[in-house]
């Protein structure tokens, strides 16, 4: 032990905060007990075992839940807030722009998001990276509180849940597609703005789907892949619209925890398996026309209902 204490306090002497940088933002400390915060898990945990228990921890969580606030009202949700963070996590508040995250710290944000109802204002929840237990912990716990601070949703807004992996190799986002698309967890109609993903890619034939991940698909889908080189990390944005934030199957922590369910088979599909269930479920009958590869006088046969491209 002390050969250990002595390794410890000679690091000591080289540590630095990661935490000078919320000095400058309006901020809550949380106020649960470590105590308490860990009876709240066990309790989370004790009402949905037999989910957690086949959930990969490889999975990092992150969130943003967007909804509709009285302006006069925000001083007080934020600061309820608190009430529901441990000891050693704050609320960052930044009501005159967006702030980026870091990751490690909640965020209260002002937004330009939707189209608010008269006298009430848009806002965002902002998550740090979390394990899933806990994300589904904060996400049940802030849903509480949204609804007894009477905050509106509508159809221009929604949920986006981030994903990203811890100690894992790469997987495909075909993979990911499939699981959630098969777990019905994508196809929300009230969501405005937000295009289908699943029909983008599996109504094409294979050879097409690396250009239309390349150079298709973008934020505004259903599934965000933009920034999926970095640890597999993807923005989930299929949720929302109007009454999302207190549906009784579908909100934000119910969404979360059958999405981390579908995505843990997600990570253990083999190649081959994964082939064979998408060619058994999906068309795969339309064909990229590429227009540097096809005579233009050819171009009015050609069906109207695919992309026309030039794929150089």
């Amino acid at each position: 032990m002390n050969k250990k204490l002595q390794t410890v306090i000679a690091a000591s002497k080289h540590w630095t905060s990661d935490q000078q940088h919320i000095t400058e933002f309006e901020r809550y400390e949380g106020e649960l007990s470590h105590k308490s915060f860990a009876k709240r898990l066990q309790k989370v945990y004790a009402n949905f075992a037999k989910q957690f228990d086949q959930i990969s921890q490889k999975w990092v969580v992150g969130f943003e839940i967007e909804f509709y606030l009285a302006p006069e009202q925000i001083s007080l949700f934020a600061q309820s807030i608190d009430q529901l963070l441990p000891r050693d996590q704050v609320l960052l508040v930044s009501l005159d722009q967006v702030a980026k995250t870091d990751g490690q710290n909640f965020y209260l944000i002002a937004e330009k998001t939707g189209c608010p109802p008269a006298g009430l204002q848009s806002y965002e929840l902002v998550s740090p990276k979390l394990d899933p237990l806990s994300s589904i912990y904060y996400l049940r716990a802030f849903a509480q509180k949204l609804k007894q601070f009477d905050a509106k949703d509508g159809d221009d807004i929604g949920f986006h849940l981030h994903f990203s992996t811890e100690g894992c190799g790469r997987i495909s986002p075909l993979s990911v597609v499939y699981c959630l698309d098969q777990q019905r967890l994508l196809g929300f109609k009230s969501r405005k703005f937000t295009r289908d993903i699943v029909s983008q890619l599996f109504d094409y034939q294979p050879e097409d789907w690396a250009f239309i991940f390349k150079r298709v698909l973008k934020k505004n889908y259903s599934i965000n892949f933009l920034d999926f080189d970095n640890n597999n990390h993807f923005e989930l944005r299929a949720l929302g619209g109007k009454g999302y934030l207190f549906d009784v199957k579908h909100n934000p922590a119910n969404y979360a925890l059958q999405s981390l369910m579908a995505l843990t088979l997600a990570l253990s599909l083999s190649d081959k398996k994964l082939a064979k269930l998408i060619s058994r479920t999906y068309s795969l009958d339309k064909t990229l026309i590429n227009l540097n590869q096809v005579e233009y006088s050819k171009l009015k046969a050609m069906p109207k209902n695919t992309i026309w491209t030039a794929c150089f």
